[in-house]
């Protein structure tokens, strides 16, 4: 009697314990997945300083002078961005360059030069940042010295009051490093000579290519 008691003890045992085991298996949770880590995604907020070169091809007016105010232009420039809604930005920017600006003409047996030198702005920009790309709008006031003369008048300097309007793109090649080109129409105004009766113009496409640290 008991060793057929013992026996059938034996079984149940083999049974139910291979059953609890596979349930104690199948109760422990599952590792979770690791965590996907994206980089972080690039800011144009923030202030910003370089230098610019380009060239700029500039018309003089009145048209009988026949000059070209073109040339090569190197300066300098600085602003800020601030993010107003999602990858849209505003900001203002401030730039002093130099242009070699520089044409000379024989009219009617007197000789006429005309040249820009010193010169800046002062800009609003409207942008949209995709990345580590910045598409912008810009304009605002600009500011330049234009020099003249000719066989019968000494050189002479006024300083001329306009406008300026342009569009360009800003790419971050590192966090800090950003590269830059855009297009650029200025109208600097008129102005008249003493002894003159026709106001001299000067009006200038510009195209410029830039090198930036950003704050």
């Amino acid at each position: 009697m008991f060793k057929k008691s013992f026996i059938a003890a034996s079984l149940v045992m083999s049974v139910v314990t291979p059953a609890h085991a596979a349930d104690a298996l199948m109760g422990v949770p599952a590792e979770p997945p690791a965590a996907e880590i994206t980089p972080a995604q690039f800011s144009w907020s923030g202030g910003y300083a370089g230098v610019l070169t380009g060239y700029g091809w500039g018309d003089v007016t009145p048209s009988d002078l026949q000059l070209d105010a073109d040339g090569a232009r190197l300066g300098t420039f600085a602003g800020y961005n601030l993010e107003i809604s999602d990858n849209l930005f505003l900001g203002a920017e401030a730039e002093v360059a130099y242009d070699w600006n520089e044409d000379t003409s024989i009219v009617s047996g007197q000789t006429f030069t005309v040249s820009s030198g010193l010169n800046g702005a002062a800009r609003a920009r409207l942008a949209y940042g995709a990345d580590r790309a910045l598409f912008y709008l810009a304009g605002g006031y600009a500011v330049t010295e234009l020099n003249a003369e000719s066989s019968v008048m000494a050189k002479r300097d006024k300083t001329m009051h306009g406008w300026t309007v342009g569009a360009g793109a800003d790419y971050a090649v590192t966090d800090k490093i950003i590269t830059r080109v855009e297009y650029r129409y200025t109208d600097f105004g008129d102005v008249t000579f003493p002894g003159d009766t026709e106001a001299v113009s000067l009006k200038q496409h510009a195209v410029n290519v830039g090198l930036a640290v950003k704050f």
